[in-house]
């Protein structure tokens, strides 16, 4: 039996954050790795290692501080925080030809 497109996106969509989620484990795991072995790094590339570790955090602190206004605007306004969801998925596709990880694409 074939799939209905709902079914299809339904699909996809659970493909795609799982692709994410992992993306981001994997890129966490590897800076932390990098952080281990930091004592033999030369002072310039341990700073760019706390360079891309501080972006890292910056990244984590804005989704969390955004997740946060979502939550406020669900308690008081629901439809305005559909709204933002939709333009916040929106804005993180694949083929919307912006660096995901930016904040000017946010």
């Amino acid at each position: 039996m074939a799939l209905t497109n709902a079914e299809k996106q339904k699909r996809w969509r659970e493909r795609h954050k799982a692709l994410e989620r992992a993306t981001t484990d994997a890129t966490e795991r590897a800076l932390l790795e990098q952080v281990e072995r930091c004592v033999d790094l030369p002072d310039q590339e341990r700073v760019a290692l706390a360079d891309r570790v501080g972006n890292e955090a910056m990244v984590l602190l804005w989704r969390a501080h955004w997740l946060g206004k979502i939550g406020e605007k669900v308690r008081t306004v629901p439809q305005d925080a559909v709204f933002e969801a939709r333009r916040y998925l929106e804005a993180r596709q694949p083929d919307a030809g912006r660096d995901r990880d930016s904040p000017q694409a946010r």
